[in-house]
């Protein structure tokens, strides 16, 4: 997939691979000043690679609200893979870094193998949701703690099931906050609070449906 980051400047193209091996994510910036119509590799600093790492089977990058982080769904690890994106350049040791790069954070967190869906990021950036293949939504929470700050933990409740079949899952927020997703003939709701999901999702009949869409909220 590609992705634009929220502050427009970046974009990144997720290389899925042989589905064997690791993928990879590309990093690139528009080149040619206003009207750029060509894109110019963002390398790493002092190298002259313009990839970094992700698991095997990539499938997507979604960045939390204000940029910093981003986190990239590995359907064939059956995993998230969470990065720190370089604010600024800065050649300063012990972390020099070239702005808009990516730099793997943490330990990939274990979803489900076969998981073909981006994550979803919480409006408030605190809560990262996932859903699986089998219809299970798994929820993270994003630390804010110093020295692991944008890296994710799962929460007591690992998982709550929306039940097979389930795809498209949305986010609303921040107030009210749901997690919605469809199954082939309902709307599946469940609210969302500072703790994450409620125990069960609530499902309204809507006839066949083929996707879900919420507006833009402020």
């Amino acid at each position: 997939g590609v992705t634009i980051h929220p502050s427009g400047k970046y974009v990144y193209v997720v290389n899925s691979g042989d589905g064997i091996s690791n993928g990879n994510i590309a990093m690139f910036t528009p080149s040619g000043g206003m009207g750029a119509r060509s894109l110019a590799a963002l390398n790493t600093y002092n190298t002259t690679s313009n990839t970094v790492a992700a698991g095997v089977s990539p499938y997507n990058i979604a960045f939390e609200p204000s940029g910093r982080f981003g986190y990239v769904t590995n359907k064939g690890s059956g995993t998230v893979s969470a990065y720190r994106v370089c604010q600024f350049t800065n050649i300063t040791q012990p972390s020099p870094c070239t702005a808009g790069t990516l730099t793997a954070i943490g330990t990939p967190v274990l979803v489900e193998a076969s998981n073909s869906n981006p994550v979803q990021i919480s409006a408030d950036k605190t809560s990262v949701y996932v859903l699986a293949a089998s219809g299970k939504v798994y929820q993270f929470t994003i630390s804010t703690s110093p020295g692991s700050e944008g890296t994710l933990t799962a929460n007591s409740t690992a998982y709550v099931d929306s039940g097979a079949g389930s795809v498209g899952l949305v986010l609303t927020g921040p107030s009210p906050s749901f997690a919605l997703t469809i199954n082939s003939s309902q709307l599946l709701a469940n609210s969302i609070s500072a703790s994450g999901l409620g125990s069960s999702f609530t499902g309204v009949n809507t006839g066949k449906t083929t996707g879900v869409a919420v507006g833009a909220y402020r």
